[in-house]
């Protein structure tokens, strides 16, 4: 009800009742973006694809085709009422604004969507790790080994000397410097103890941090150690050369 406005339109007619609503219509922004999003993706997608999208469009067919820019996208506010879109408006925006994930820190988070960055992450360390060592290093991806009755455990990334072994554990997350996680700490004494490994590192992408010492494991006297490394793979705005980045993360194993 708005009182100022009856009272000027409804004084003579007391039936009458000057009032706003929301209308909940389906032709809005957010199915909007939805809709443009499918017909962009249906410019490529196989004839198998098409078939699913041509089932989409039904559900649509009362949603105006509009020329969905970036402005659109800004006018977009998530609540609890529309949080369910979160998703699908975030890869409608890659798909219309043919967006280019960018491996750099910014404001658009849109590279998880599209890959599982902890699995990337820690194949693309291992890659270098293999294509720049030394004849003295071995480097093994995934191993893995039986660790209670019918459980298997398995470190990201071991190295080998003749003398000595390594473990690497990669993290897709950003922690502060020398705050690792508990659950992740305990993971690594166990790499430690079951691979018999002197050192055990636990590699993060860096933002600002630095890395950590090496920290001692109080257990026995035996002295395990890990410590987190940062490593950066750009150089502002382009990758930064393989070489150099497995020759920083050999250097935090030894010192």
């Amino acid at each position: 009800m708005l009182f100022a406005q009856n009272i000027q339109q409804n004084l003579v007619h007391k039936e009458h009742f000057y009032c706003e609503h929301q209308v909940y219509d389906k032709n809005n922004l957010l199915h909007q973006i939805l809709y443009k999003g499918l017909l962009v993706l249906k410019t490529f997608v196989n004839d198998s694809l098409k078939d699913k999208l041509n089932r989409l469009f039904f559900e649509f067919q009362d949603i105006e085709n509009v020329n969905i820019q970036k402005k659109h996208f800004d006018k977009i506010i998530i609540d609890r009422k529309n949080n369910d879109y979160q998703k699908a408006i975030d890869i409608a925006k890659i798909i219309i604004l043919n967006y280019s994930p960018s491996l750099n820190y910014g404001n658009e988070n849109l590279l998880t969507l599209l890959f599982d960055m902890n699995a990337l992450w820690e194949e693309y360390i291992f890659r270098i790790l293999q294509k720049h060592k030394t004849e003295e290093i071995e480097v093994s991806f995934q191993n893995s080994d039986k660790f209670w009755e019918n459980k298997r455990i398995r470190p990201d990334i071991v190295l080998k000397t003749k003398d000595q072994t390594f473990v690497i554990d990669t993290k897709w997350k950003i922690i502060e410097a020398n705050n690792p996680s508990d659950n992740d700490l305990k993971q690594m004494f166990v790499y430690n103890l079951h691979w018999k490994a002197e050192k055990t590192l636990l590699l993060y992408p860096k933002t600002n941090q630095i890395d950590s010492e090496f920290g001692t494991f109080h257990y026995d006297n035996l002295g395990k150690k890990c410590k987190l490394g940062f490593v950066d793979i750009t150089n502002t705005k382009t990758m930064k050369k393989s070489q150099i980045l497995a020759n920083e993360i050999f250097a935090k194993i030894y010192y």
